[in-house]
């Protein structure tokens, strides 16, 4: 029987080869899930990148960030997966540039500058698979440690003292979270300290709280 790596490595593999998953709103969302070609640029865990027009319900419906729910099957029907996460609008335009190809271009007659054009982001958080779904077949679960009811809670929290919340999409989490702070005219930045022991810092790199602190200029930050 497969173990959870095995599942987790064959799910990843063939959701980047098929390509085709059903894909929908969570939450308060209407529940509909639709068919969608997702593309990836890594090996496994994402973002999951989808071309699509911008009069749909489902981007329309995508003002802020919003919790989002896939279900995949694999090309031999013995793999199922649901995986939750969140899903946005991204502007990048460089992102465009390097997933176009002559099948999205196909949809859209104006190229990458057609204003029906739009480009969503999923970002898993959480998946069940299953492989071989059967008495006998193999089950796994992974959860990336985003958990949105802390969210939610934070989102509350911020509000009621008055504050705004934003949630922020982007490859690299210190060029994001200091361009964020410039265009708010922002001076300080509170991070919460790393869990990460030592000996993991040496092996990985210095954490976002440290590479922060070296490129924030005249913004300070404060490690708590």
């Amino acid at each position: 029987m497969a173990n959870d790596a095995e599942i987790k490595r064959k799910f990843w593999s063939e959701l980047k080869s098929e390509r085709t998953l059903m894909l929908g709103l969570g939450g308060d969302g209407d529940g509909a899930l639709r068919p969608m070609t997702a593309l990836m640029e890594g090996d496994e865990g994402g973002p999951l990148w989808v071309f699509t027009a911008r009069d749909t319900d489902l981007v329309q419906a995508l003002e802020a960030p919003r919790e989002a729910i896939a279900t995949f099957t694999g090309r031999s029907h013995d793999l199922f997966a649901s995986i939750s996460g969140r899903l946005a609008v991204d502007t990048d335009r460089a992102v465009v540039d390097r997933l176009w190809n002559p099948y999205v271009a196909a949809w859209f007659d104006g190229g990458k500058d057609d204003p029906r054009l739009a480009l969503l982001r999923f970002d898993p958080e959480s998946a069940k698979i299953w492989l071989n779904a059967t008495p006998l077949g193999a089950a796994f679960q992974w959860l990336t440690g985003a958990d949105p009811t802390h969210l939610t809670k934070q989102q509350q929290l911020v509000e009621s003292l008055g504050g705004s919340f934003h949630q922020l999409l982007g490859d690299d989490v210190t060029e994001t979270l200091i361009s964020f702070a410039r265009a708010e005219n922002a001076t300080q930045l509170v991070l919460g300290d790393s869990r990460r022991r030592r000996l993991a810092a040496y092996f990985s790199g210095p954490g976002v709280g440290a590479t922060t602190t070296r490129a924030s200029g005249d913004i300070d930050v404060h490690i708590v």
